[in-house]
């Protein structure tokens, strides 16, 4: 059985975007902000060696705090993240043979800070209050033999790999704080608690290959990825290893239909969706717990 579990939308991106603008993706930041990145002129920056003008919006409980304008030629913007004092990082996806960089660092007013190499086919990126950057990497990438890192790496403000856990490919992490990280390696059925870089807990055998987790003191959501109809698990984990499946459910929106998301980013406890029509909503673990 699975338990619906209906949201009502947090807001419309749509009223602070300017007419020509598109949203590129969207992130969550160390202390829960919602980060999301737009392009003015989408067909010219597509274009080799365009200039574009990109806008990281950051909005906290659905108000938007405040704004960077960047202006570049650098078009890679797969992952974004807020860098420690409110620098951006916008990070690509795509490979790239593990020769250039594939991510760059933005001031706040938009100047250019340094660009760094986190290793081919990015999949999800958090930073952490302190400027860590960690990185899951999907298979493709973890292939690469010149990769800095592979599997889930943590990257230092400068690209320096702090930590790094090899695995064929990582698309469920979630940097909780300062000092505990989650993350499922491949094939996605184990799940580890990493705390101040030291493995302190491991879970085998769950129920699902997890794609995204959200984390609750001892609980977690674990959203399935081999079918859509597979929904999230609520589990709770015991100290000794082992778990214990609490309920299955499903998010939708507030007309009991479908999420279909364009955009789904989770971190912390929370999990943001974003649909086709630029609306955003967000669930949380206590909402399970109800």
């Amino acid at each position: 059985m699975m338990d619906r579990i209906r949201l009502e939308p947090l807001f419309d991106i749509r009223t602070v975007l300017a007419p020509d603008e598109d949203v590129l993706t969207i992130g969550i930041g160390p202390d829960g902000e919602l980060c999301v990145c737009c392009v003015r002129g989408r067909d010219a920056w597509s274009a080799v060696g365009a200039k574009a003008t990109f806008r990281l919006l950051t909005f906290y409980d659905g108000v938007c705090g405040g704004e960077v304008v960047i202006e570049t030629e650098w078009a890679g913007c797969h992952e974004v993240q807020r860098m420690p004092g409110g620098d951006v990082l916008m990070v690509g996806g795509a490979r790239t043979c593990g020769a250039t960089p594939n991510a760059a660092i933005f001031a706040t007013d938009g100047s250019f800070v340094r660009s760094l190499l986190l290793g081919d086919a990015v999949e999800c990126v958090h930073v952490t209050r302190r400027g860590q950057i960690w990185v899951g990497h999907f298979d493709e990438g973890c292939g690469n033999s010149h990769n800095p890192g592979h599997g889930i790496v943590a990257f230092g403000e400068h690209g320096n790999v702090d930590f790094e856990h090899p695995t064929l490919e990582c698309y469920c992490l979630n940097v909780e704080n300062d000092v505990n990280r989650w993350f499922c390696d491949y094939p996605g059925d184990r799940l580890f608690l990493v705390s101040n870089g030291q493995y302190v807990g491991f879970w085998s055998d769950l129920p699902v290959r997890a794609k995204n987790i959200l984390v609750d003191r001892n609980t977690v959501l674990l959203e399935g990825s081999r079918r859509s109809d597979e929904g999230w698990l609520l589990l709770e984990l015991r100290s000794n290893g082992t778990w214990r499946q609490l309920r299955r459910i499903k998010f939708v929106d507030e007309n009991e239909e479908d999420l279909a998301p364009v955009f789904r980013r989770t971190r912390r406890e929370s999990v943001y969706f974003m649909n086709s029509r630029d609306v955003v909503y967000r669930g949380m673990v206590e909402m399970a717990l109800i």
